[in-house]
């Protein structure tokens, strides 16, 4: 995925395109309002990022959590890939947001698109029925305010 802001518009679309297809509502500044019983409810025994979910140590996929708590590039290839994953997402009791970068020096329009696809990501789990774990990465504690 090239690390464009149009690159991330298109698959920002992409993702609003099939949420509204799923009769996801969205907020004015597009981001998706999710019901609760989208949310995980109980706590997990163990949380582990994406790329580890096969390991030895995870004994029990209904009782993990995996998150994409990694660096910007390999969170690049699980937000172009979604659907193909949501077979394996849903062997586990659920999935953390992205935790794509956004830092306070960024523009906020550059910080706006990251917090929207990471929202929008995490929507796409939840509409089907992946159990779903809030992250709230934002710039600074004023970015979500202008979002």
């Amino acid at each position: 995925m090239n690390r464009s802001i149009a690159s991330f518009e298109e698959l920002i679309d992409r993702y609003a395109d099939y949420l509204s297809g799923k009769g996801i509502q969205f907020n004015p500044q597009g981001f998706p309002m999710l019901q609760p019983q989208m949310y995980l409810d109980e706590w997990p025994e163990l949380m582990v990022p994406y790329r580890d979910r096969k390991a030895r140590f995870v004994h029990n996929p209904s009782h993990t959590v995996l998150c994409l708590f990694t660096s910007d590039m390999r969170i690049y290839p699980r937000l172009e890939k979604t659907l193909d994953d949501i077979p394996e997402y849903s062997r586990y009791m659920g999935a953390v947001g992205s935790d794509l970068t956004v830092t306070s020096d960024m523009d906020l329009e550059w910080q706006q698109a990251i917090m929207l696809l990471n929202q929008l990501y995490l929507a796409t789990l939840a509409v089907n029925g992946v159990k779903i774990v809030q992250n709230l990465r934002c710039g600074s504690p004023s970015t979500p305010s202008h979002a």
